[in-house]
């Protein structure tokens, strides 16, 4: 099983801001489908909230630490180890997890990551209250990027980077 971080970013490392998108890329989003339909992603609680429950096409895992969370299409485990371990056990080889956020999420399962879907946002934010976490670049190798500038749908000019651990 293939574990990767999925997360759109500023120049300095800020995710959101009260629970939200910093901003909301049309491109992002389209890429962000791509990448995760048909696959087995991780959210956490605030996370699935924000986005309004879970997606179509996907198995919908939710982390929190409330064992008696609920959520509709979505199966909840609390702890990082029991979801590696059962989608381990369970899943085949070509199957990839998708840690899609938040911050707490992304620090989980950093160490554990094998690739990084990044999307460099070219702006830094006056107001961000989560970030992902700092991660040593020397441990991955960088295999793809795609600069695009800003347009109509797209505020800010971005990257798309693909992170593969060495």
């Amino acid at each position: 099983m293939t574990i990767t971080l999925i997360a759109a970013m500023s120049e300095a490392n800020q995710i959101g801001y009260k629970n939200q998108l910093l901003c909301k890329l049309s491109s992002d989003l389209q890429y962000f489908k791509r990448q995760t339909e048909g696959k087995l992603c991780v959210f956490g609680r605030k996370t699935i909230e924000s986005i309004g429950g879970s997606l179509p096409n996907r198995t919908n895992i939710i982390l929190t630490r409330d064992r008696n969370y609920k959520a509709v299409g979505c199966h909840t485990y609390t702890s990082t180890e029991t979801i590696l371990h059962q989608y381990r056990q369970y899943n085949k080889e070509e199957t990839e997890l998708m840690i899609c956020g938040g911050e707490t999420l992304y620090s989980q399962f950093l160490p554990h990551a094998d690739k990084l879907y990044i999307t460099r946002i070219h702006a830094i934010f006056p107001k961000a209250d989560t970030y992902f976490p700092k991660w040593n670049s020397d441990e991955f190798r960088l295999v793809d990027m795609k600069f695009n500038k800003a347009d109509e749908k797209n505020e800010f000019d971005y990257t798309f980077e693909t992170w593969e651990r060495c």
